[in-house]
């Protein structure tokens, strides 16, 4: 692997990790003694495909938590930014390829097992920045009242620290619906269905590699009108367990998704200047639970609709097809970064 490339890993992955070591030195909200631990949380995103959104626009106002022990007794944990609000505003869009954000810092809470944990945004604040300059609120019809379920379970052990990073995947989180005629959206709504995984930040590992760029020019992509840092509009998918048939991402607004094969996370392909005079076609997947997994390679990332099956297949119309140009099997180690996970397989 040369230099160049090197570089951008360790930078991808020292970022994230520099942002997971600020959330644990973070101030906590109880007594270190007396029978207590602390929770840390960050948050990243698997990047949403739609060249109209710039940005996205998440503030979050408190994490609530459920201690296993009480019917229904709850712990509000609140959010501070770093100029003293009772908020922190995330543009997640800008969390791909490893990066995250920092959204609690190391919170004293009681010792003892956890049941699960919402995460609490403000509607009223919560938009999207088109590339065209217009905002336009998200619609989340289930915040107000379930808040973003995290229905995981953890353990805080007396003086010690757990961390979590909360991947909130855009990708399959936002769709955008029909035009409206009723302010304050000026042009067209989103709608956000969130769709979050949440892996412990200690556990967790990546895969990266390079695409050559005939596939992508093969595509149909022109690569020379990009510039260093840009999505090539090509993305790896990443499945659980070795040789899966790769799909599309399909979450149908009524239905259920058995016998689909979503992917756990995606990562977009960046043209990356190689500082000899070359561009290299670079992607991280990060914060991924140690294990198996397939890696998908798929330049129709814009024609994914999560509300769609696109059923893997050419119908003939190249404008909804997402077809996978290849694929291989990976392992990912907690801790550590599995390299040339390559597109196609140097040998």
């Amino acid at each position: 692997m040369n230099r160049k490339r090197a570089v951008f890993i360790h930078f991808i992955i020292a970022t994230g990790m520099a942002l997971v070591l600020t959330a644990c030195g973070g101030g906590g909200g109880g007594s270190s003694s007396g029978g207590s631990g602390a929770l840390s949380l960050s948050v990243t995103d698997a990047p949403v495909s739609d060249a109209d959104i710039s940005a996205v626009w998440v503030r979050f106002t408190s994490v609530i938590v459920k201690p296993a022990s009480g019917s229904s007794q709850t712990v509000e944990v609140p959010v501070k930014d770093n100029l003293g609000h009772d908020y922190i505003d995330i543009d997640l869009k800008s969390l791909s390829g490893g990066k995250a954000a920092t959204l609690l810092g190391q919170y004293q809470l009681p010792a003892g097992h956890y049941s699960w944990m919402r995460l609490v945004i403000d509607p009223a604040h919560t938009y999207v920045v088109e590339t065209g300059g217009g905002e336009s609120l998200l619609d989340c019809s289930s915040c107000d009242e379930s808040h973003l379920k995290l229905n995981r379970s953890f353990t805080i052990e007396q003086g010690g620290v757990i961390a979590f990073t909360v991947d909130f995947d855009l990708r399959k989180s936002i769709t955008l619906t029909k035009p409206q005629s009723v302010p304050p959206r000026p042009d067209y709504a989103y709608k956000l269905r969130p769709t979050l995984r949440i892996v412990e930040t200690a556990l967790a590992g990546n895969f990266s590699g390079e695409v050559a760029e005939t596939l992508i020019t093969d595509s149909g992509i022109d690569t020379g009108v990009l510039t260093d840092g840009d999505p090539t509009g090509c993305s790896v998918y990443a499945f659980n367990g070795f040789d899966v048939v790769p799909d599309d991402i399909y979450f149908p607004v009524n239905g259920s998704t058995s016998g689909h094969n979503n992917p756990v996370a995606v990562a977009d392909v960046i043209k990356v200047d190689m500082g000899d005079g070359t561009y290299g076609y670079l992607y991280t997947a990060a914060f991924l639970v140690a294990g198996n997994y397939t890696a998908a390679l798929t330049c129709d990332a814009a024609n994914d609709n999560p509300e769609t099956d696109e059923a893997n297949t050419d119908d003939g119309n190249p404008d909804s097809d997402v077809i996978f140009l290849g694929q291989q099997n990976v392992t990912v180690v907690s801790g550590a970064t599995t390299e040339n996970v390559d597109f196609p397989t140097v040998p």
